[in-house]
């Protein structure tokens, strides 16, 4: 675990890099800064070539798997979706994805990779109402995350059984 110091040792050097760059602060000049052994980012990095490349496929592999798109129509509308969605019986550190034709065959997991979703949209909506709150203009995010967080709820409790 990262301790408070180390945190505000990466937070002033991004600020110093920040300032550097013009009040923009850049990957490349992390990565250029975080390649000095003396940097309080250097540490934070993997500088194996081989596992850093490795770590790099995993990523490009995840960005490959989520490209594959579902198209489904109905009298109205056409949607695009992802066709691979994380695996939502996969535990939090464990890596695969699942195809829609699968959830569809297993209620509980389809209603499982929905409330998923709902959680990732629900952490955005909370960075963006953290945000919103420090530039003073919080307006309906409250009311947004509130929707999101009863319609998860909602999907995440079954169906009652029917008599």
């Amino acid at each position: 675990m990262m301790t408070s110091e180390k945190k505000e040792s990466i937070r002033a050097r991004l600020e110093q890099l920040e300032k550097a760059g013009n009040g923009r602060l850049t990957p490349a000049a992390v990565v250029e800064d975080a390649k000095k052994p003396s940097s309080p980012l250097h540490d934070q990095f993997e500088w194996d070539k081989g596992k850093a490349a490795y770590q790099h496929w995993l990523d490009q592999a995840r960005a490959l798997i989520t490209s594959v798109r579902i198209v489904h129509r109905t009298e109205t509308t056409t949607v695009s979706a992802v066709f691979y969605q994380r695996d939502p019986n996969a535990s939090g550190n464990e890596q695969g994805y699942v195809g829609i034709p699968t959830l569809r065959s297993d209620e509980d997991s389809a209603r499982a990779a929905l409330v998923d979703a709902f959680s990732a949209v629900g952490d955005m909506l909370r960075r963006a109402r953290h945000l919103a709150i420090v530039l003073e203009m919080e307006g309906e995010v409250d009311a947004l995350l509130n929707g999101v967080v009863d319609l998860r709820r909602r999907v995440a409790e079954p169906p009652a059984a029917s008599m």
